[in-house]
């Protein structure tokens, strides 16, 4: 079974791709840093990360799951980026295409081993083995 993994970059993503509202949502819940990574205030070392997932966000099909992609979130896919280590996860949720590209590509950028990921193609550089 072939598993697919983060490549390292060797560059920071850049913040200024990003729109205002994109960044004012990471400056929140998101942040890097040389030791660890963080979402709402948890974190985790970056050689304790053993996956990262991208997914869709669900919508409903209903009248308040147009209400809420339509009204709310100007008809754009949403996406959740998970981090995993061990047992536990921390969880970005609702973030803009644009959005989850700078998290993976950050979380690419920092990390100190290889990363199994999963999620849509063209987010950062993978490499299956």
């Amino acid at each position: 079974m072939t598993m697919t993994h983060m490549l390292p970059r060797s560059s920071a993503p850049r913040e200024d791709a990003l729109s205002a509202g994109d960044v004012r949502t990471l400056k929140a819940h998101f942040e890097a840093t040389n030791f660890e990574v963080k979402v709402d205030g948890q974190g985790f070392a970056w050689t304790a990360i053993d996956g990262i997932e991208v997914a869709a966000a669900a919508r409903q099909r209903s009248p308040s799951g147009w209400i809420v992609r339509n009204l709310i979130f100007g008809g754009k896919d949403r996406f959740h980026v998970g981090i995993y280590s061990g047992e536990h996860e921390l969880v970005l949720i609702n973030l803009t295409l644009e959005a989850a590209r700078y998290v993976v590509q950050t979380i690419a950028y920092y990390a100190r081993n290889r990363i199994p990921f999963t999620g849509p193609e063209g987010l950062t550089a993978t490499a299956e083995e």
